[in-house]
């Protein structure tokens, strides 16, 4: 048609002996890719230009993204105002918290998982105890990764003798790095991952030899996690350098000199605390806490271990927590 002009659609079926079937297909094909358009009268076609067809067919798929990407800009908004709210909103219709025992290693990484998908504006968490494995670090960095990914704000405490393990310190640098908020602490209470304020995870006693873990939800629950949390935070030390291997001590008053550990001892000793909890927060054996034990009496010149109380509040290591701060090291 477009070589010889005025020729019409039946005029080429006949030229190139098309079969009804095949002319119909050939046709209606054309119609759409926009390389014949009907005439006037309606009753014959005219051949357009391939170039002036494919500009057509441009303009028509501009359009069409166009309109895909706005209609995905307006679902990506709706998604995201549904995530932001949908564990809140939930918290709320629960006036009661409410908690389920997780056994197993399995089954807590998925609900780990699920917990770095749902997140939508905060991650807050605690790592009491010795550090965990390697491998186990590095799921929970890509769990991790996951949710900052999406701009969540995420902030960790660790206790100290997390720097004192190469994958330790290579585990902070990470998340430093990655735009995570990370603080060191003597002494933590116990492993806790909060999720927008609305779900929390909380270490609990092994079952049949396997981890377990309480899930829990509910906004006072939730609300009183926080505020633990938040003590620790303000009492923990801003890392200058997660990858530098701990050194140094702690100058008390007096001519006393305990490194970090060792204050934190006496500042749970004060409160009361029993060896298997004290030795559980540092992450260190029974063993260990009784040569530190030990070791804090000789230092302190004292008999006994209220002796060495008595001496420690009178240096000032146990009535202000926090007081000595800011000559803290990372100790190990």
């Amino acid at each position: 048609m477009l070589a010889e002009s005025g020729r019409s659609t039946s005029a080429a079926r006949t030229r190139l002996e098309l079969s009804d079937q095949t002319f119909e297909a050939a046709e209606a094909l054309l119609l759409e890719l926009g390389l014949i358009r009907p005439t006037t009268a309606g009753d014959t076609f005219v051949a357009v230009h391939p170039e002036t067809a494919l500009a057509q067919l441009l303009a028509l798929e501009q359009q069409a993204i166009r309109e895909r990407l706005t209609l995905n800009e307006e679902l990506s908004e709706t998604m995201a105002i549904l995530g932001s709210n949908l564990l809140a909103l939930q918290s709320r219709t629960e006036s009661d918290a409410q908690l389920n025992l997780l056994i197993g290693e399995d089954s807590i990484a998925a609900a780990l998982h699920g917990a770095a998908i749902k997140a939508q504006n905060e991650i807050l968490s605690m790592h009491p105890g010795s550090p965990l494995p390697q491998r186990m670090l590095q799921e929970s960095m890509e769990r991790n990764q996951t949710a900052l990914n999406r701009g969540v704000t995420m902030r960790a405490i660790h206790l100290n003798s997390m720097a004192s393990l190469p994958h330790g310190r290579a585990h902070l640098a990470a998340l430093k790095d990655a735009g995570c908020e990370v603080r060191l602490a003597s002494v933590l209470p116990f492993r806790m991952i909060l999720v927008d304020n609305a779900l929390a995870y909380m270490s609990a006693s092994p079952r049949d030899g396997q981890m377990t873990a309480l899930e829990a939800r509910g906004p006072d629950i939730c609300q009183l996690l926080r505020g633990t949390f938040q003590h620790c935070w303000v009492h923990g030390t801003v890392p200058p350098d997660a990858t530098a291997a701990p050194t140094g001590a702690v100058d008390t008053p007096g001519e006393v000199e305990l490194d970090e550990r060792e204050t934190a001892v006496i500042k749970l000793l004060a409160n009361g605390s029993k060896d298997d909890s004290i030795a559980r927060a540092l992450g260190i054996s029974p063993r260990t806490l009784r040569r530190m034990t030990t070791s804090i009496m000789e230092k302190l010149d004292a008999e006994s271990r209220f002796e060495a109380g008595v001496k420690a509040a009178a240096l000032q290591l146990v009535d202000v927590p926090g007081a000595h701060q800011e000559n803290v090291h990372n100790v190990r």
